[in-house]
């Protein structure tokens, strides 16, 4: 059995990419139900007015944006959990990556926890205006955390206009 349908079986709260090698993990801890999209002031990282993206939806954008990446990343990419977190982050913090890069890597790499990809739902929603603006910065955001899986530092993704 494949460790996400075991995963299927237990009562808990996460998606899968198209990718075998990821797991959606969404934190849970109290969020609301909201309608989908909606402005709210915020008293976070501040743009003036918050949009605010449901959180299953925001969820959904997360996935898009992993199902759009080029099916030979997604088959690289090996032990990553991409987590949604709903509550308040690091202020201005849009994603965080924590792992060992695949560069990193060596023979000795073995029983160890997944790399995790926090994505952060109320801050990416701070610096946005629209919807459109939220996908864009969601899939903007995965592909920067995922290049630093891939051992792409950031003075290297500023170089590419990431």
């Amino acid at each position: 059995m494949h460790p996400a349908e075991q995963l299927a079986a237990e009562p808990a709260d996460w998606r899968l990419s198209e990718h075998p090698g990821l797991v959606i993990v969404v934190m849970l801890g109290g969020v609301r139900p909201i309608s989908l999209v909606t402005h709210r002031p915020y008293a976070g990282t501040d743009n003036g007015l918050m949009i605010e993206v449901a959180p299953g939806h925001f969820e959904e954008m997360v996935i898009t944006a992993l199902d759009g990446l080029p099916e030979e990343f997604g088959q690289l990419m090996q032990n990553v959990a991409v987590i949604v977190e709903h509550d308040p982050g690091p202020p201005g913090l849009l994603g965080l990556y924590e792992g060992i890069p695949l560069t990193s890597r060596t023979s000795d790499y073995a029983g160890v926890l997944p790399d995790r990809i926090t994505i952060y739902r109320r801050e990416i929603c701070a610096i946005c205006r629209t919807e459109q603006e939220v996908a864009d910065q969601v899939r903007r955001t995965v592909v920067h955390e995922i290049a630093h899986h891939f051992g792409i530092d950031d003075d290297r993704l500023t170089e590419l206009g990431w």
